[in-house]
C-alpha cells in the first residue's frame, strides 16, 4: 500500500487530536504517579519501600524511559509520557499493517480502512484513558490478536512473527491476568487445529517463557513485592471499592458490546468461521478479567472496549465488499459511547488545588486522602516534593472499615517515617467531600499528635485542615 496525501492527513489528525486533548485536560493520574516513582527511584529511591505501589514493577520500567527522556530535553515528564505512548503506538500499527496486507492481499482501501480504524481506536477513543496500563497493554497485544485472527490465511517471515511476540510479550506481562487473554486465544487455535503440538510455535513460546523470566526477575530484584506488596494488596487493595457484578455489567461498555453482537447478528451471515471465534473469546476474556478486579474503573473496561472496537470495524471491512448503506448505522454504537461516556467529565478540587498552588516552588507537601486525585498530580506544576511513600492512602479503608490492626499499625508507623524521612512543609487532611474527619484519626495516635502539635500550626482553609510547619524537626534525637 503505497501511503497518499489522506494518510498523512489523518496522522496528522490524530497526532493533532492528541495534542489538543492533552492541552485541555492532564495526564491521568495513575499515569503521572508511575512517571514520579520512576523518577525517585532514579534517585535512588527503594520501590516498593520507599514508594508504594500494587503493580508488578514493569510500568515503573516503562515510566523510567519518559522520564530520562524528559531530562534530556528539559520538557515535563507527562509529555515525554505522551510522546512515548504515541511511538508505542507507531510501531503496533506498523506491526499491524504488515500483518494486514497478508490478508488483504489486492483490497488497498480496506487495507487502509483497517489502519485508519485501528489508529481512531488507539488514539482518539481513549480520551482520558491515554498511556493508562490498559492501554499500554493492547498496543503492545494487538498486532498479536491481528496475526491469530487471521492466522490460517496468511504467512509471516520468521523474523516479523518474533518481533511481534516480543512485542506482545511487553504487554501481556504488564499485569498477570492479562494473560487470560492469550490463554483463550490459544485454546481455541489448539481446538481449530485439533492437534495440542499446535500451541507450541515460536510466538506462543516466547510469551510463555518471558512471563517465567518476568517472575524470576522480580523474585531476584524485588523480593518486597512477594514478600510485603502481595500481602498487603490482598488485604487492603483487594477489599477496597469493590462493586456488585450488576454494577459492573451496567455500564456503557456492556451496552456498546450488546449493540455490537445485535449488529453482527443482523447485517451479517453470522458465519462461525475461525477469526469469530477468536473475537468471541477475546470478549468473554476480556470481560472476565474486566469482572475479576469488580471495581468497574473505567480504564478496567479498555480491553474489553477496544477489543469490540475491533470487531466492529472487521464486520464494517467485509460488509464494504457488499456495498451496503447500513454500514452508516455500525459507527453508531461508537459514536454513542464517545459522545456520551469517552469526554470526560474531571471532578476539579479547586479549593484544594489552590491551597497547594499557593505552597512555595519545591515545597514539601503530603496530602492525606484516600483518593489519588486530591493530591499527587497537582504538585507538577511547581515542582512540589510528594512527601509520603503512598500516592493515596488505599490501605486506611482496610484498617476503619475492617478493623485490620496489623494494616493499621503498618499506617501509621509509615506515616511517623515519612515524616522524619521528608519534613513536610505542609500536611493536609481531606475531608471536605467526605464525612470521615482524617485529622482526628490520625491523631489519636499519641506519636503523630505531639509531631503535629509540636511542630505544625494548624489551620482550617475552605474545608481543609492545613498543618504548616512552623520549626525544624530535630532528626537526631528521633524528633
Amino acid at each position: 500500500m503505497n501511503a497518499k496525501i489522506n494518510d498523512f492527513v489523518f496522522i496528522t489528525i490524530l497526532i493533532s487530536s492528541v495534542i489538543i486533548y492533552f492541552s485541555f485536560y492532564s495526564l491521568n493520574v495513575d499515569s503521572t504517579w508511575l512517571l514520579y516513582c520512576a523518577n525517585e527511584m532514579l534517585n535512588d529511591a527503594t520501590l516498593y519501600v520507599d514508594l508504594i505501589i500494587v503493580n508488578p514493577p514493569l510500568m515503573i520500567i516503562y515510566s523510567i524511559l519518559p522520564v530520562i527522556f524528559s531530562k534530556l530535553v528539559s520538557i515535563p515528564f507527562a509529555s515525554s509520557y505522551i510522546f512515548f505512548v504515541l511511538i508505542l503506538i507507531a510501531i503496533s500499527m506498523i506491526l499491524s499493517w504488515s500483518i494486514l496486507k497478508k490478508y488483504y492481499l489486492g483490497k488497498v482501501d480496506n487495507l487502509r480502512y483497517y489502519l485508519y480504524g485501528i489508529g481512531f481506536i488507539l488514539t482518539v477513543s481513549i480520551s482520558s484513558d491515554f498511556g493508562q496500563r490498559e492501554h499500554l497493554f493492547m498496543i503492545f497485544a494487538l498486532p498479536y490478536i491481528l496475526m491469530m485472527l487471521y492466522k490460517d490465511k496468511i504467512n509471516l517471515s520468521f523474523f516479523t512473527i518474533v518481533f511481534i511476540a516480543v512485542f506482545a510479550s511487553l504487554g501481556f506481562n504488564i499485569k498477570p491476568h492479562f494473560f487470560l487473554i492469550f490463554i483463550g486465544i490459544e485454546l481455541v487455535y489448539m481446538l481449530h487445529c485439533k492437534k495440542i503440538s499446535s500451541i507450541f510455535r515460536v510466538e506462543s513460546l516466547i510469551i510463555i517463557c518471558s512471563g517465567f523470566l518476568y517472575l524470576l526477575l522480580i523474585f531476584m530484584k524485588f523480593p518486597e513485592y512477594i514478600d510485603f506488596i502481595i500481602p498487603l494488596g490482598m488485604q487492603t487493595y483487594a477489599i477496597s471499592s469493590t462493586k456488585s457484578y450488576i454494577y459492573l455489567l451496567s455500564q456503557y461498555d456492556i451496552l456498546l458490546l450488546i449493540l455490537t453482537i445485535i449488529f453482527w447478528i443482523s447485517f451479517t451471515k453470522r458465519k462461525i468461521d475461525f477469526s469469530i471465534k477468536i473475537f468471541f473469546t477475546l470478549i468473554i476474556s476480556s470481560l472476565i478479567i474486566y469482572l475479576l478486579q469488580k471495581k468497574g474503573w473505567p480504564y478496567h473496561r479498555l480491553p474489553l472496549f477496544i477489543i469490540i472496537e475491533l470487531f466492529l470495524i472487521h464486520i464494517i471491512i467485509n460488509l464494504l465488499e457488499k456495498k451496503s448503506k447500513i454500514l452508516a448505522f455500525a459507527f453508531v454504537p461508537i459514536i454513542f459511547y464517545i459522545l456520551i461516556v469517552k469526554i470526560p467529565v474531571l471532578h476539579k478540587l479547586l479549593e484544594l488545588e489552590n491551597i497547594i498552588q499557593n505552597q512555595p516552588s519545591g515545597s514539601k507537601i503530603h496530602v492525606l486522602s484516600t483518593d489519588i486525585t486530591r493530591g499527587q498530580p497537582m504538585l507538577v506544576k511547581k515542582n512540589q516534593k510528594w512527601a509520603s511513600r503512598f500516592p493515596a492512602l488505599f490501605i486506611l479503608n482496610s484498617a476503619v472499615n475492617h478493623n485490620n490492626e496489623s494494616v493499621k499499625t503498618y499506617l501509621f508507623n509509615a506515616l511517623i517515617e515519612d515524616i522524619k524521612k521528608y519534613e513536610p512543609d505542609t500536611i493536609i487532611f481531606c475531608g471536605k467531600y467526605s464525612s470521615f474527619d482524617y485529622y482526628r484519626y490520625f491523631s489519636q495516635n499519641q506519636q503523630l499528635k505531639e509531631i503535629y502539635d509540636t511542630y505544625y500550626t494548624k489551620s482550617v482553609i475552605d474545608g481543609y485542615t492545613i498543618l504548616s510547619k512552623r520549626k525544624d524537626m530535630n532528626i537526631s534525637t528521633g524528633l
